[in-house]
């Protein structure tokens, strides 16, 4: 189905359901998004604003929500109109005789959780890994790590668009409100066991059974984002609260029994089984995600900023984390009249309140020790190496060992490739982060001491 019979396709059903076409600019945003063009280019093309187009499309993906049965998107339009397209075709090819049809029923997808789409930048290097370990590998785990605001859910959403006609079915959950693992499960067995009446099911050994059974009998993919929901604030990476310790054993499961399904997890650390698992040779991959690098050219572009020349040293300054960069772009446009040469002539750097929010949060996730660390590098205006840490924090090389392994798993660690392992250093950002935040443990000051915020109690939240 090429770009005008599918835009046809969507005026039909439109006016099927509604009894109304398709008006120009609900044309144009079907025509433009079948294109990947970005709503900046669509509102180009009919002289009109972004904010304009955005507000039109809004009401035309509820509208095809309704009208194709499913929750509709920027994103999964396209996949969602060849579904409804495969099924029209064959509803009305189903009294002719098919005997070598080789045809096989649409994907089944639960996408209501997925965040609405936002604009994607780069990307297809990660992209094409994750789809070779998943489709091609058939790896049983993946996951994206990453700080807060580097893409991850938004990569996977990509992923999610571009790779779903490999499953048999596609759900995908956010663990960010921490749902049990009993609840999860039944959760998930409601969608993957489609049975008129499938079996209720209470106890999470019964669930776990029932799940590896579903999971053998079909191809799924099952996206859990933001896992660190599910993890204790103040410990190491990867340790589970009190009441959630069952989902240690559903990841272990998922990793090392045989089944053809696969289990893509986003989050800001792994948990510990699954980093078990890739040393023991396991189908199970993590993918540490970087900034955006060259390609957030673009996302700086569509923020409006001048001084081409000077985006460079921006981006290297905030490594291509998306959320920074919007902060501080915002800043400089609020600011500087957009000027970024301007903006790098101040020796200090700037968090948007969001960046430090998001900082916050994942700060006070670390342990006490962890902490220590990270507050002594930024005490430190170079790199450090591991005596050095240990005879400013007093700790014995093993649990520093840990906690800097940790840290690594956290993406709060840089370890420059010509040093590895032996050299460590946090971020500029990190740095700030410290010195804007806790005063008392600024670099500025000169003084090694750690600041009271160590003495605070690890946060509740997520």
């Amino acid at each position: 189905m090429d770009g005008q019979d599918a835009v046809r396709l969507t005026d039909e059903l439109v006016f099927e359901k509604t009894g109304e076409h398709l008006d120009n600019l609900q044309t144009a945003i079907v025509r433009g998004t079948l294109q990947n063009q970005k709503y900046a280019e669509i509102a180009a093309g009919v002289h009109c604003t972004e904010g304009h187009i955005k507000d039109v499309a809004s009401i035309l993906w509820k509208i095809l929500s309704r009208v194709l049965g499913e929750k509709v998107k920027k994103s999964n339009f396209r996949a969602a109109l060849d579904r409804t397209h495969f099924s029209h075709f064959s509803h009305q090819k189903s009294d002719r005789p098919r005997p070598d049809s080789t045809a096989t029923p649409p994907t089944r997808l639960d996408l209501d959780e997925v965040p609405d789409a936002e604009p994607f930048y780069g990307r297809g290097e990660e992209l094409d890994i994750l789809e070779t370990w998943i489709v091609k590998e058939r790896c049983r785990v993946a996951m994206v790590l990453g700080m807060a605001g580097m893409g991850k859910t938004s990569l996977s959403a990509q992923l999610v668009d571009r790779i779903q006609s490999h499953f048999d079915g596609v759900i995908w959950r956010s663990l960010f409100f921490s749902p049990t693992p009993e609840n999860l499960l039944a959760d998930l067995l409601q969608f993957l066991d489609d049975r008129p009446e499938p079996t209720p099911l209470d106890r999470f050994d019964c669930q776990l059974c029932e799940l590896m059974k579903c999971l053998r009998s079909r191809r799924y993919l099952i996206v859990l984002d933001d896992v660190q929901g599910v993890f204790s604030s103040g410990e190491l990476a990867g340790h589970y609260r009190p009441e959630y310790e069952n989902y240690r054993i559903l990841f272990r499961h998922l990793a090392t029994f045989n089944h053809d399904s696969c289990l893509l997890l986003n989050g800001w650390e792994p948990p510990v089984e699954i980093a078990e698992a890739i040393a023991d040779n396991i189908p199970v991959h993590f993918l540490q995600l970087g900034g955006l690098g060259k390609s957030a050219i673009a996302l700086l572009e569509h923020l409006g900023l001048c001084d081409r020349d000077s985006w460079d040293t921006l981006i290297d300054i905030y490594r291509g984390n998306p959320l920074w960069l919007q902060g501080v772009a915002t800043m400089i446009r609020d600011l500087f009249g957009g000027r970024v040469s301007e903006f790098l002539r101040y020796d200090d750097l700037c968090l948007s309140d969001d960046a430090i929010a998001s900082l916050d949060r994942q700060f006070y996730r670390l342990s006490e020790l962890e902490r220590r660390v990270v507050v002594s590098l930024a005490l430190k205006q170079q790199l450090a190496t591991l005596s050095q840490l240990q005879e400013q924090i007093e700790s014995c090389p093993d649990l520093l060992g840990i906690a800097l392994q940790s840290l690594g798993r956290r993406s709060w660690l840089e370890t420059p490739a010509k040093n590895a392992r032996s050299h460590f250093r946090i971020q500029p950002i990190v740095k700030q982060y410290i010195d804007v935040k806790y005063p008392a443990g600024s670099t500025h000051s000169g003084s090694p001491a750690i600041p009271e915020i160590l003495q605070l109690p690890p946060l509740t939240n997520n």
